[in-house]
């Protein structure tokens, strides 16, 4: 029998100009006979085969008992294939020149081709054009391709790369390196990142650029649908977009896709070949919250996820899923009424909406796996239980409760994402006199500084912001943090510790107190609650450090009341360098947000109340409707609103006398303007509008 294995060898690869086969090779009067043709691996080898002997001639297989013509035709035997010939670099890439229409960025520029759903003619494939895969070998294409991706990035000025890279770009060019070389030697110095390289390589090819979800065609969502469900399962675990399929005259498939790398991912080529078997892959760019965005928009409305996804993939599926919606939190709620399923749900700019569901058994099996990677120190469905864990590049918060079933507990949980990186002061919203009155106060020598607000209101990323931005670790301070978790990692602070209620040596107090003996000249601590932290506080104050932490107060009057009842009076009270309350405000999607050319009724009442104007206002509202980029809500992130309160040797001496009764008359002599000031100035830059306003403020909320 001749071997499978070696038949195999003798196969040409797929894409690959194929030699004659033995019966081409043959004569026609032996394939006319009908007689059992000889494999071409018979061959009868000798018995034994000794080093150092002469070679023995293997002995002639018997011939077939036919009668064959011979044929006077020359044989083609297969190494006298001619192999096919490249064509030059040149015949298949034409080399862009930049101008200003390439380096536009936009959607809208971009020739109508590409999208054009009507057959297009082409010439049918020949057998001597080289396969892609082919050219891509050739390191005179690789070379040429480089080259231009490094021209693209000294010459276009919309990617993001400074001078400093552009120089060295061409300080390595002058040394004749090799432009791949460049390029690997750019991104392990981080003077250039992938995105811009990746928008660099799909505009040297002539590729999409997609940098919003704006810039999807519409024909994308409809595609969705109609691909396998396998591979829309696939390309969205790989994040990866389906933009068109293209059919030619000569019945070529192409599938346009779309990811962050722009360049072909073969091994997801490979996997999704299955498939879709008759299709040519084509790569364009687009940013990676864009390839997120485009799976989790839409799908509202309680999709099932499939039974059989293990909890690993599916724990993936969810965090992916809650980064790509710019979720904050993840809630997993089961219900007890109706069919026993449970739902995800993701909080996005303040409110929870429902994502997918899941069975019971899914709920238990995701459970276990999360206990199990968040070090949860016990494993009991009737109490309640937290943990935490790191994926994705974030800090996960769980919390798992105990919610009563028909048949015993069942676990809830809710797992909140911590942004590990700190945010300027500007780009939360704060303007720019508030930010210069807060650095003021942070460069205090010592004294202690409050955030105040409700749960979810932005108090630790202010605070760390602010800390950042006054920046004592470039003056030469220690910076301690203790917190319940720490919630960010900041490069320059001494030491993170982390309460534990279960530990007395890890409370709050014992760690605050350990964290005094250890020469600290900053100390962030994540609460007040009680009587005892908040005189160390101001015991740390009094010693000479500077102090951050948080209150739960309406604002930053309230927060001098509240410190009273936590017996914090009298002379104490002169040890504040500044209380500072904040709500979040919905940011207007700047892709469908209206303009008002007139305030309406509301809008007026609230410029009224504050004593604005509205002639250089830039006043919108929100779209009713909203649009795909904001998922149909009209809004798209969110802005801080923010008070500023400095006591002074008025309000001292009240609060020494403990008259409450105008301290806020006292306040605004003192400078001090309410957070909705500061949320009139969003709203009449066009950041948010007044339903927003009304709907967060509270001295707003029966106006």
């Amino acid at each position: 029998m001749p071997d499978d294995n070696n038949n195999k060898r003798g196969t040409p690869e797929e894409g690959q100009p194929s030699g004659p086969s033995l019966e081409d090779m043959l004569p026609p009067s032996f394939a006319d006979t009908g007689a059992q043709k000889a494999p071409v691996d018979d061959v009868i080898l000798p018995s034994t085969i000794t080093p150092q002997a002469a070679p023995v001639e293997a002995k002639p297989a018997p011939k077939p008992a036919v009668t064959v013509s011979v044929t006077t035709e020359t044989v083609y035997k297969p190494r006298d294939i001619p192999k096919p010939v490249k064509p030059k670099v040149e015949d298949e890439i034409v080399p862009l020149e930049l101008n200003e229409a390439d380096i536009d960025n936009s959607f809208s520029s971009l020739p109508n081709l590409i999208f054009d759903d009507t057959p297009v003619d082409e010439p049918a494939p020949t057998k001597n054009k080289p396969s892609n895969l082919d050219l891509e070998e050739d390191s005179a294409y690789h070379q040429r391709f480089y080259e231009r991706v490094l021209r693209t990035l000294k010459e276009a000025e919309d990617l993001g790369v400074d001078g400093m890279a552009k120089a060295r770009i061409a300080e390595l060019e002058r040394t004749n390196l090799l432009p791949q070389l460049i390029i690997r030697q750019m991104m392990a110095s981080k003077l250039v990142d992938r995105k811009p390289l990746a928008r660099a390589m799909a505009r040297t090819q002539g590729r999409l650029e997609i940098l919003s979800y704006q810039d999807i065609p519409g024909a994308a969502h409809e595609l969705r649908k109609e691909l396998d469900p396998r591979a829309q399962m696939l390309m969205r675990d790989r994040r990866v977009i389906p933009l068109r399929r293209r059919t030619g005259e000569a019945g070529e498939h192409e599938l346009h896709l779309a990811h962050e790398e722009a360049t072909r991912d073969l091994v997801f080529e490979s996997a999704l070949h299955d498939f879709l078997p008759s299709y040519k892959f084509v790569w364009h760019y687009a940013a990676r919250e864009v390839c997120g965005q485009y799976w989790v928009t839409g799908d509202e409305g309680g999709a099932a996820v499939e039974e059989g996804l293990e909890a690993e993939a599916l724990l993936d599926r969810i965090i992916s899923d809650a980064i790509d919606a710019r979720a904050s939190d993840i809630h997993v709620d089961p219900n007890i009424k109706g069919e026993p399923k449970a739902v995800i749900k993701y909080r996005v700019d303040g409110f929870v909406r429902p994502k997918e569901t899941i069975t019971i058994e899914q709920l238990d099996r995701l459970r276990i796996r999360i206990e199990n990677i968040a070090r949860m120190p016990k494993v009991d469905l009737n109490h309640p239980n937290k943990g935490a864990f790191t994926r994705e590049g974030f800090d996960w918060r769980v919390q798992i409760q105990p919610h009563a079933g028909r048949q015993g507990p069942v676990a809830r949980m809710v797992i909140r994402r911590l942004q590990p990186d700190t945010m300027p002061m500007e780009k939360l919203g704060y303007p720019q006199d508030f930010t210069d009155r807060l650095i003021k106060a942070a460069k205090a020598p010592n004294g202690v500084i409050f955030w105040t607000g409700p749960t979810g209101s932005g108090k630790t990323e202010s605070i760390h912001s602010a800390v950042v931005t006054a920046n004592p670790m470039g003056r030469g301070l220690s910076v301690h943090t203790i917190e319940d978790p720490p919630e960010k990692r900041v490069d320059g602070y001494a030491v993170q510790m982390e309460i534990a209620e279960g530990d007395k040596a890890r409370s709050g107090l014992e760690l605050m107190k350990s964290s005094l003996r250890a020469d600290p000249d900053v100390i962030i601590v994540g609460e007040v609650r009680a009587p005892d932290m908040a005189k160390l506080v101001f015991d740390a104050a009094n010693t000479g450090h500077l102090v951050f932490s948080t209150l739960h107060t309406n604002s930053s009057i309230d927060a001098i009341v509240r410190l009273d009842e936590l017996g914090i009076n009298g002379f104490l009270v002169s040890y504040i360098r500044g209380i500072a309350a904040q709500r979040l405000l919905r940011r207007l999607c700047k892709h469908c947000r209206q303009p008002m050319h007139r305030p309406d009724a509301l809008t007026q009442r609230i410029l009224d109340h504050y004593g604005m104007k509205s002639d250089h206002a830039t006043l919108f509202k929100a779209n009713d409707k909203g649009c795909a980029n904001c998922n149909y809500t009209g809004y798209s992130g969110r802005v801080a609103a923010a008070e500023w309160l400095e006591p002074n040797h008025e309000m001292l001496v009240a609060c020494a006398k403990g008259d409450y009764t105008n301290l806020e008359e006292i306040a605004k002599r003192a400078g001090w303007k309410p957070m909705g000031y500061m949320a009139a100035q969003h709203m009449c830059n066009g950041i948010t509008d007044a339903a927003e306003l009304q709907a967060v403020i509270l001295e707003l909320a029966a106006l």
